[in-house]
């Protein structure tokens, strides 16, 4: 009899527990989904704000508001007081109070408003951009929020005065017609008569220079003269880092800012070649063939790695690499840090990548992801100098002769043979700017302009202002492109004369 009576009593406990597991949440949704009035044969639908929680209702001039009865509809297992279909006297200040099935609840106001309702119209019809008496379509994108233009290349985008249809009784900030600094995307406000808004970002787009593009530009290169030395950067304030190279076994670092030749004194630390120059983090970073020099400020640091042949630097995702003749390493915490290292090759260049460090040696490219692969493919030519990737992840890699694209495992040469007007020899260095057009610095030739396997300009001393057509290093910076100009005489080391830079866009 008393195990009956245990068992009956847990029997009741588990029973009662489940009741509650499984009875179902009670709704919370109180919202009013919709508010109208009937006045002789006439339906008046309200505007029902669920945020601010008011309730707007337009009725034509004169119209008697002391009986009316609005239809209301609710959110699902909700109740409403005053109840819908109920006469009301809209004289006085009625409060609507919506109980959700859970038992909260929301009070909404009533305003009763004279006259035709606010327009809730906020659309952007339609836009044009004139560009030398060119009128360009703007591009409306409605679910982005987005207005866009492509301009000409060479077009001022610091001043343009864009003209934008939009819905009747709505306006625009900034108003159409204005002027504006497109240099940056500019946020423009489409506001509805009811006060209500959509945000449009409105981005100018500059389109890729066409040959004849270039050719303008051909007499704009801006030269400084009389510099007996290898430019290698610039810096953000437009300063140009050299190598000057002495006949002693030794080199000089040199600065020059507002045209004027400083030059950097690290002797103490016995610098031999300089390879490489570099500015990161508001610093600039010399790699050299017996370390790396970094100059912050006042403050000089030389940092000694295990193999202290530094060839060239690399900033990834604001992160400063380096690469000697047979390892990689990180800047991280102001230590160097070692990646890779590989004794059986000899590096020239390397750039880095979200997947891999992809590294040039003198006739191959690897691959690093935590090992090294060498990556197979029919070699060409065997003297391979810089390499570089383009915003689409394509990698291009130079050589005495020409430029090799490297995609989907696949090597493309571009040389004399297969592209018109390609110099036979003396490819120094390249650069790619926003647009993946390559800039080609080559002895004897000037800088050649190239993208898709097709040359759209030489420059040189014939067709423009440039210093020489012996051009060496060539670096891109604060969209300024610049190159280092010589006298080639066959001179081991050669005579440099100055450095021409062109303003790019």
């Amino acid at each position: 009899m008393k195990n009956t009576l245990l068992l009956l009593f847990f029997s009741i406990i588990i029973f009662s527990c489940d009741k509650v597991i499984t009875e179902p949440t009670k709704s919370s949704a109180k919202r009013i989904e919709s508010f109208e009035i009937s006045i002789s044969n006439q339906r008046y639908q309200a505007s029902v704000d669920s945020v601010k929680n008011t309730i707007t209702l337009y009725l034509p001039f004169g119209t008697a508001i002391n009986q009316l009865t609005p239809l209301i509809t609710l959110s699902e297992k909700s109740t409403i007081s005053p109840a819908s279909n109920e006469p009301q006297d809209f004289t006085k200040n009625l409060i609507y109070r919506v109980t959700a099935e859970d038992g909260s609840s929301l009070s909404y106001s009533v305003s009763i408003v004279f006259g035709p309702p606010k327009s809730t119209a906020k659309t952007i019809n339609s836009g044009v951009l004139s560009i030398d008496n060119l009128d360009i379509k703007i591009n409306i994108d409605t679910v982005k929020q987005i207005l866009s233009v492509a301009v000409p290349y060479g077009t001022n985008i610091s001043n343009l005065s864009p003209k934008i249809n939009i819905s009747d009784k709505a306006t625009l900030t900034p108003a159409s017609g204005s002027q504006q600094d497109f240099t940056s995307p500019i946020t423009y406000t489409i506001t509805a008569e009811d006060g209500s808004n959509t945000v449009f970002t409105f981005i100018v787009n500059i389109s890729k220079p066409s040959s004849s593009d270039l050719q303008k530009m051909s007499n704009k290169w801006e030269n400084t003269k009389n510099l007996n030395f290898e430019m290698i950067d610039l810096d953000e304030n437009g300063n140009i880092w050299s190598a000057k190279h002495t006949y002693n076994g030794f080199d000089d670092l040199v600065k020059i800012q507002n045209g004027k030749e400083i030059i950097i004194d690290f002797s103490k630390f016995k610098v031999k070649q300089i390879t490489d120059i570099t500015e990161f983090d508001n610093s600039i970073w010399v790699g050299t063939t017996n370390g790396i020099i970094n100059i912050s400020g006042k403050d000089t640091i030389k940092y000694d790695l295990p193999n202290n042949d530094i060839r060239s630097f690399y900033v990834f995702e604001n992160q400063l690499f380096c690469s000697t003749t047979n390892s990689i390493f990180k800047l991280e915490n102001a230590k160097w840090t070692l990646m890779a290292t590989n004794q059986a090759e000899v590096f020239v260049d390397f750039i880095v990548t979200k997947n891999y460090i992809y590294i040039l040696t003198a006739n191959s490219l690897l691959k690093y992801d935590g090992a090294f692969q060498k990556v197979i493919g029919t070699l060409k030519y065997t003297d391979f100098e810089t390499i570089k990737i383009d915003s689409q992840g394509v990698i291009w890699i130079s050589h005495w002769s020409g430029i090799v694209k490297y995609e989907n495992n696949n090597f493309t040469y571009f040389d004399y043979n297969t592209v018109i007007d390609m110099p036979i020899a003396g490819l120094d260095n390249f650069i790619i700017d926003k647009y993946d057009m390559i800039w080609m610095a080559w002895g004897k030739h000037g800088v050649v302009a190239f993208q898709n396997g097709v040359i759209l300009n030489t420059f040189n001393t014939k067709n423009s202002n440039i210093i020489s057509d012996n051009t060496s290093n060539i670096v891109l910076k604060h969209n300024t492109l610049a190159v280092a100009c010589f006298d080639y005489r066959g001179l081991s080391l050669p005579t440099y004369m100055g450095v021409s830079k062109l303003k790019l866009q």
